[in-house]
């Protein structure tokens, strides 16, 4: 049973970059703006910046219909990662 699945809802903050994988698959990068109510200091609202990655047929049509600063809804599971830099630091 897969209990990892997020919907958020934003504007979108970066270009739609295309990319196509090793394996021939396409996919599309762009960061997606949320914001949120902030109750531990003075500003109202802060906005978080979410990294989103579609694949095949989800990333064509986001290539083809939508720009940045469009208002979308995005359903999917969350993935986080973590590498190693060249100067050996963790980046997540």
């Amino acid at each position: 049973m897969n209990l990892n699945k997020v919907i958020l809802i934003g504007r979108i903050a970066s270009d739609i970059v295309m990319n196509e994988s090793k394996n021939g698959v396409q996919f599309a990068r762009f960061s997606l703006a949320i914001t949120r109510d902030n109750f531990s200091n003075d500003k109202n609202e802060v906005t978080d910046f979410i990294s989103i990655v579609a694949f095949r047929n989800n990333a064509t049509f986001l290539s083809k219909f939508f720009n940045k600063g469009d208002l979308i809804s995005v359903v999917g599971s969350l993935q986080s990662s973590q590498y190693t830099s060249k100067n050996g630091d963790i980046v997540s």
